[in-house]
């Protein structure tokens, strides 16, 4: 086992742990939630304004330059959601504290999240010294970048 002052052969690559990695991940996350069905039974006026909080709140966050922020309505293509939120960012601050404002919401006592998946890009083990023509900088495996597409 190599001391801090013992050489290391040549073949053997060590990586600097303290170095910066080269490229940013991104944390991803898919949320599902469904609208609890009695929901429906308040009047038009307290939906509405229920509605609006909620969709306040993801346009600021969507507004930020480091998060994509994409809702989209599962209704009539799942039976155990009504709306899944897909969510991009370098930093998981931004995940916290849109869960947490959320939570806040009127219409969270209402919602029930039957599913969440979060993960992050990683860089591929098979594109180190290879890039794609079009690839700007940064691995493309590194970087989400969603099309205007529904």
């Amino acid at each position: 086992m190599p001391t801090p002052t013992t050489p290391v052969a040549s073949s053997m690559v060590v990586r600097d742990a303290t170095a910066p990695t080269p490229t940013t991940r991104q944390f991803v996350r898919f949320a599902f939630f469904k609208v609890d069905p009695a929901w429906r039974r308040l009047d038009a006026q307290q939906r509405t304004a229920q509605r609006e909080e909620v969709a306040h709140l993801v346009e600021e966050i969507a507004a930020r330059p480091s998060v994509i922020l994409r809702s989209y309505s599962t209704v009539a293509t799942r039976g155990d959601t009504d709306l899944m939120v897909w969510m991009v960012s370098e930093n998981i601050d931004d995940f916290q504290e849109f869960s947490r404002r959320l939570n806040a919401t009127a219409m969270a006592g209402w919602l029930s999240q039957p599913h969440s998946y979060f993960s992050m890009t990683k860089r591929s083990t098979y594109v180190d010294h290879h890039e794609h023509e079009h690839q700007e900088g940064r691995s493309t495996r590194m970087v989400v970048a969603p099309s205007g597409r529904k």
